[in-house]
């Protein structure tokens, strides 16, 4: 009985949906509009692509970071490497180390953090892509006071089809630490390997 009078207070989303509420209830702390407009990853990436032109337009006519990236890959094959990147959003933001000896690596993570400003100007916290939602809920965890406010409000999480979930969710999920946790999961259902679940 007392668990069919909580169902109605339940939040029933997708893991975006989840972490959405999540950005919601803590959007002054990173600096966002709570009402941000979630924008799908068709136009999310059409945006970030936008921003990545014009970091390599910067790059072609005033040698701006990224210049040996395009000198090495053209522009049509550096802008595909930049839209990998923003897809994969495993990675992001990735990082190459200050004393990795290839040149092209580091001038490709100067492309890439140009591209992502860019982008993220344009959004000005007030719309964000399924990649924006991962990363600014990864920094969620980087907050005690954010964590007990979280946990406050977040009395059971179950996360279905957790198979499906990449490695950066698997950290948010983890990382939040909530008192109660139930993970389901069916690793011969797996569907979203493409997106680096495991």
């Amino acid at each position: 009985r007392r668990a069919l009078r909580e169902i109605g207070s339940s939040t029933i989303t997708t893991i975006h949906g989840f972490y959405r509420e999540l950005l919601r209830l803590n959007a002054p702390a990173l600096g966002l509009d709570p009402e941000f407009v979630y924008l799908d990853e068709g136009e999310a990436g059409n945006l970030f692509l936008e921003a990545a032109s014009s970091a390599l337009a910067a790059a072609a006519l005033r040698d701006e970071p990224g210049g040996e990236v395009l000198a090495a890959w053209g522009w049509e094959q550096s802008l595909r490497v930049l839209e990998v990147l923003h897809q994969k959003r495993v990675y992001a933001p990735f990082f190459v180390s200050e004393d990795a000896p290839d040149e092209l690596a580091r001038a490709l993570l100067s492309l890439y953090s140009v591209s992502s400003e860019l982008y993220a100007a344009r959004l000005a916290g007030r719309s964000l892509g399924p990649t924006d939602v991962e990363l600014l809920t990864l920094r969620l965890l980087d907050s005690p006071a954010i964590l007990e406010r979280i946990r406050q409000r977040v009395h059971l999480l179950l996360v279905d089809e957790f198979q499906d979930v990449n490695p950066l969710q698997a950290k948010i999920f983890q990382g939040l630490q909530l008192p109660r946790t139930l993970l389901v999961g069916d690793a011969k259902q797996s569907i979203y390997a493409f997106r680096d679940a495991d």
